[in-house]
Order: structure tokens, then C-alpha cells, then sequence
């Protein structure tokens, strides 16, 4: 991915829905870093999109 196919955003969400998230994230991957919780978001949005 070249830097002009990336989008940086921030957003806004609730602490128990985030922690909530992490732990689902971690349960599933064992790990909540190294790209896990970003390509979570991506696999959520592209299922949500198609």
C-alpha cells in the first residue's frame, strides 16, 4: 500500500464498546498488536461496504 491508498482517521467511540472490542480482538488473535486490531477494522468495513 502506497501512502495515497491510506486513510488516517480518528473516531470517536465509547470506552465499554472499545473494551469490549480489544477483548474480542484479543480472544480471536491471541494478540491485540503488530496490525491485528487495524486489520480487524479493515476486514469489518469491507464486509459492512460489499
Amino acid at each position: 500500500m502506497s501512502k495515497e491508498d491510506v486513510m488516517i482517521t480518528t473516531v470517536r467511540i465509547k470506552k465499554e464498546l472499545w473494551d469490549r472490542f480489544l477483548q474480542k480482538v484479543y480472544q480471536e488473535n491471541g494478540k491485540t498488536h503488530g496490525g491485528v486490531i487495524r486489520r480487524t477494522i479493515e476486514r469489518l468495513i469491507k464486509e459492512y461496504v460489499e
